[in-house]
């Protein structure tokens, strides 16, 4: 019995679904014909052709490299293990808050 019903709902679920992902197209309207019907002809394109022109990028030279990218190397110094540092940046493991400031 239940499984009659669950293939029903599964039925109806699919179709349903199949129902819902079709595209509705609705009809346009006509484009509408412009007011002035005078021929607009385009001016006659440029045929001509540079000869002089380089086609091809000038190469990277390794100045150029240099100068085009920057690299900068930042680390952050050893903090000292003091009273005063662990009373602003407590240590987080089990073991560090059970041991004395070392002081280096």
């Amino acid at each position: 019995m239940y499984a009659k019903i669950l293939i029903t709902a599964a039925a109806a679920g699919l179709l349903s679904t199949a129902a819902y992902a079709q595209q509705t197209q609705t009809p346009q309207p006509a484009p509408a014909a412009p007011a002035d019907q005078t021929l607009i002809t385009p001016a006659p394109a440029d045929t001509s052709v540079n000869t002089n022109a380089s086609t091809t990028a000038p190469l990277a030279t390794a100045e150029t490299i240099q100068l085009a990218t920057r690299t900068e190397l930042v680390t952050n110094g050893p903090v000292p293990d003091t009273p005063a540092t662990r009373s602003l940046y407590p240590p987080m493991s089990r073991a560090g808050k059970r041991t004395a400031p070392a002081g280096n």
